[in-house]
């Protein structure tokens, strides 16, 4: 947690929720996680990240998972859009980086 919490003070300025979801996903360490897990992570540590300014009532914190899960997902689907799962995308980004660039 203190990984994320570095990785959000670095940069202020981003939605915290975008960050949390930046650093999970660049450091993510399972080969095969599926959306679901992925998803569950980053709301978890957000949820957790919300507590550290206070207490989140019971009553709204179910509604908050929702709402979040549904935000996180939409990350999740624009930030892998075409690809099968996370190994999938990172071998496609290390490829592109591999590529020798050309200009014309």
């Amino acid at each position: 947690m203190d990984k994320i919490r570095e990785a959000i003070d670095d940069d202020s300025e981003k939605d915290r929720l975008f960050a949390i979801f930046e650093h999970h996903f660049l450091n993510c360490t399972v080969a095969e996680e599926s959306p679901d897990s992925f998803i569950d992570r980053v709301v978890r540590d957000f949820i957790v990240h919300l507590s550290s300014f206070g207490h989140i009532p019971e009553r709204v914190l179910n509604h908050l998972k929702e709402d979040l899960r549904e935000e996180v997902g939409q990350m999740y689907r624009k930030k892998t859009y075409g690809q099968i799962n996370l190994t999938d995308l990172k071998h496609c980004a290390q490829r592109r980086l591999q590529r020798p660039r050309r200009y014309s």
